[in-house]
């Protein structure tokens, strides 16, 4: 698999949302990998925590906007972003701009996870 491939599967696609992803790795159950792409003008996924996978994201492409607790910033290729546990590691990625934006996330694995939206 490369992360270049643009055969990714359409993932949400509706109002402000709209993003395609493709799963890249699994380690048995432990770890995983998904390469996103989100739209432009268009935000990944609604904003959110999760209270047993951490994630961590790659910014591969594009520059989005990363929403956490601490407000917003902008993000650049090659950044990195830790999100943990809870509330703390609340997250969403919205793109303003009129390229698509192209992300790897790495989180640990669970044969359950609630991902709660947050305000």
């Amino acid at each position: 698999m490369n992360i270049w491939d643009d055969d990714l599967e359409p993932f949400v696609d509706e109002r402000s949302f709209g993003s395609g992803r493709k799963r890249l790795l699994s380690f048995d159950g432990q770890l995983g990998a998904s390469v996103w792409e989100i739209a432009p003008g268009k935000t990944q996924i609604p904003y959110h925590f999760q209270h047993v996978q951490e994630e961590l994201l790659l910014v591969l492409r594009g520059r989005p906007v990363l929403r956490t607790p601490d407000g917003e910033r902008a993000l650049a290729e090659g950044d990195v972003a830790h999100f943990p546990t809870g509330p703390t590691g609340a997250h969403a990625l919205r793109n303003d701009s009129d390229e698509p934006v192209r992300v790897l996330w790495i989180s640990t694995l669970a044969t359950a996870e609630i991902a709660e939206l947050s305000g």
